[in-house]
């Protein structure tokens, strides 16, 4: 079960062509609507449906996968796909080209405090992104008791035309 979802935005497909999920397990699903495929093909302009791998953190040969906790598509460049997680980063996703828009480095860092990215949303021109820091509950009862008090946070990302 998805844990965020999205609409494809006007623009990037035709009005109700499909979705974008985000999932506990790190991990992103494009769903294109059977009806809004192309009749040249089966699969549609695109292909077919997909998912990605994204929030995973790798250490001394082992893989932490982090939940997807929001994800949003840019208005000015509705292929671009942003998803906020539980490792405390938001990456920048080019779905048509089915690769990461901005060369594999986060838009947001992981935070030393250790709270993960809980809502992202783009400005209507695209040029800003909003995103919100909280404890998203990812280490249960005992991680959130041996913190003690936390502050939440927000900011507002400037991102190039």
């Amino acid at each position: 079960a998805p844990s965020c979802a999205a609409l494809f935005p006007v623009g990037l497909y035709e009005p109700g062509g499909g979705y974008c999920s985000g999932s506990f397990e790190g991990r992103v699903g494009v769903h294109f609507q059977p009806s809004k495929k192309s009749p040249r093909s089966s699969t549609g302009e695109w292909g077919e449906d997909f998912q990605f791998k994204c929030h995973r953190q790798t250490a001394s040969g082992r893989t932490r996968v982090h939940a997807v906790n929001s994800i949003a598509f840019r208005p000015t460049r509705p292929q671009q796909l942003a998803t906020a997680g539980a490792d405390g980063e938001v990456l920048l996703w080019d779905i048509k080209s089915r690769s990461k828009a901005n060369d594999a480095i986060p838009l947001v860092s992981a935070s030393a405090d250790g709270l993960g990215v809980t809502s992202i949303a783009f400005n209507r021109t695209g040029r800003l992104l909003a995103f919100a820091r909280a404890d998203d509950w990812t280490g249960g009862e005992a991680r959130y008791l041996s913190r003690g008090t936390i502050m939440n946070a927000v900011g507002v990302l400037p991102l190039p035309a």
